[in-house]
């Protein structure tokens, strides 16, 4: 069972998940095929039935559209957090627009700036962990 099936146990939770990865994915109005491919992951390994995975998908294609999600748990928040920063690395860039969506996302479910912070070098780190992973199975 993945992390964010376990995590986002209830079908609003994955929907307000996705839905918060649509609007990371769309907010800087350029769609990359790797975020695409990110959403339509995420929605499989949470395990949503294929009529969710296309209403979403037609969200994805409607482009950038600031829609209010809520979490439970406050676990839920810091995955999901996890996750959007991870996703706007997914075309090589976090770039202006994407920080200052993450800011807005922060602030709307209450993740101060310290933690924002943490989860960003949490990412960068994991990013140079798979780099270096890259390395050594090329030239070992």
């Amino acid at each position: 069972m993945s992390l964010l099936f376990k995590v986002f146990d209830t079908e609003e939770s994955r929907i307000n998940f996705m839905l918060g990865c649509i609007r990371v994915a769309n907010c800087n109005d350029e769609l990359h095929e790797n975020e695409k491919d990110f959403i339509i992951d995420a929605a499989t390994g949470l395990g949503l039935n294929d009529h969710k995975k296309e209403e979403l998908y037609a969200v994805m294609y409607r482009g950038f559209k600031r829609t209010q999600i809520s979490f439970k748990t406050r676990q839920q928040e810091i995955l999901f957090m996890k996750e959007v920063i991870d996703l706007c690395y997914y075309d090589g860039t976090y770039d202006s627009r994407e920080k200052q969506e993450i800011g807005f996302l922060a602030e709307e479910l209450n993740i101060p700036k310290n933690a924002v912070d943490k989860i960003e070098e949490w990412i960068l780190e994991g990013i140079e962990w798979n780099k270096k992973g890259e390395y050594l199975l090329n030239n070992l």
